[in-house]
């Protein structure tokens, strides 16, 4: 097993170099290699002061995933500090000074090196890492320290690595968690087929999530006056293969008004968003007079949703659904791309549900949103949404009446 760790962190390293040679080119991967010099300063500073609970995430999603544990764990216990952080910049940039935790932080590299160095001055009570991104050579330096280690809202497929032959350098870093947490019936049988017994079937914590921002939520006066009646579409996390379908869309229905949040802002985005307003540009003072209001910066997507009619989630057609939920707390018909959405179980639970639509063409879209002008479908699909979100709440609750038996609190 020497052997794998060694390959495996040359590896790392390799990954290391290629990002700083990617930083020449890509901005993101300049933010990912710039962003990390601040390890050596959070280094250079005296050891935090414990006991430390640090949560890893590795970008925003999976720390909206891993919010309602992070804030649960926070007021349930008080005397701890919290640690969080990120591998990607898109989470560390955005959520760097948030208040649910006292330091944010890059995670270094999964070198032997770096991780006991990183490790050794946080000196954690525990560590939580949130639906996946498991590093061996991390994992290994906790277990020799005899750190708890607990992942929760864990999601496990029969095509990943962990469970193909060869692979058992991964599986076993799979297996060397104190308590997994997952989030469904196919993770629980893949972790029995392996003869691994550590784990809880406790749900996805993204339903309670959800939950909170919709109470929490509030749309500006403002935009109410801009629906003035008029259905609403809010098109979440597009990327440019859901605006090939969605551009004629639009054009067909110019009664209807429509909120567009990319992805990613690039300058592709910048020449589209020429037809219509953004968030940016505009006085939140007045009500808009274009069709479509565009969102160039984070943080308004969640609650937008509330004044939808109508929801189209991006990344289907692409590398990968997004974040269905947030739409589906709000109880409106969800549309998303008809390719990559099967490994989402909540996508697949809203399909079967009647609460969500996969589309390929303009014309099947056309097609669901004629069938769902008829109010007993419409309330129909509205239904199925509420029925699949009620379903899934509860997973922290779980997560945390179990932590008390995992972790010497």
């Amino acid at each position: 097993m020497v052997i794998f760790f060694q390959l495996y962190t040359v590896g790392i390293r390799f990954l290391g170099g290629f990002y700083k040679l990617a930083a020449l080119f890509h901005p993101k991967a300049k933010q990912w290699v710039q962003g990390r010099t601040q390890i050596n300063s959070f280094l250079s500073n005296p050891p935090l002061e414990g006991p430390v609970a640090w949560f890893h995430c590795a970008s925003l999603g999976e720390f909206e995933q891993g919010r309602p544990v992070i804030e649960a764990f926070r007021e349930r216990y008080p005397t701890y500090r919290i640690l969080l952080t990120f591998f990607s910049p898109s989470g560390y940039e955005i959520r760097k000074n948030t208040p649910v935790a006292d330091w944010v932080s890059y995670l270094p590299l999964d070198t032997p090196d770096q991780m006991s160095a990183f490790v050794a001055h946080v000196r954690p009570a525990c560590v939580f890492f949130v639906k996946y991104e498991f590093w061996p050579n991390l994992l290994r330096i906790l277990q020799q320290s005899s750190v708890p280690c607990i992942a929760y809202s864990v999601i496990l497929r029969p095509d990943q690595m962990y469970f193909r032959p060869g692979f058992g350098f991964f599986r076993q870093a799979l297996t060397s968690f104190t308590h997994l947490f997952v989030q469904n019936e196919t993770s629980q049988n893949l972790l029995e087929r392996m003869g691994y017994q550590n784990y809880t079937l406790a749900g996805d914590t993204r339903f309670d999530r959800v939950s909170r921002i919709k109470e929490e939520g509030q749309i500006p006066q403002v935009l109410r006056d801009w629906k003035r009646g008029r259905r609403v579409w809010v098109l979440g996390s597009i990327w440019a293969e859901d605006w090939q379908l969605l551009k004629p869309f639009i054009q067909q229905h110019p009664d209807q008004l429509f909120i567009v949040a990319p992805h990613e802002w690039d300058a592709t985005w910048q020449v589209e968003s020429e037809v219509g307003l953004r968030w940016t540009d505009w006085d939140l003072t007045e009500i808009p007079t274009q069709q479509i209001l565009w969102v160039d910066t984070m943080g308004q997507l969640s609650s937008l949703y509330r004044l939808a009619d109508f929801a189209y989630i991006g990344g289907a057609l692409g590398r990968g659904l997004h974040n269905t939920l947030e739409a589906a707390v709000f109880e409106i018909p969800i549309f998303f791309g008809n390719k990559r959405y099967h490994k989402f179980q909540e996508a697949l639970d809203l399909l079967a549900a009647g609460g969500a639509f996969s589309v390929g063409t303009v014309g099947e879209l056309n097609q669901q949103v004629n069938r769902l002008r008829n109010p007993i479908a419409y309330k129909s699909a509205q239904r199925g949404c509420q029925k699949v979100v009620q379903a899934g709440l509860g997973s922290t609750e779980r997560i945390m009446n179990q932590l008390k038996n995992l972790i010497s609190l």
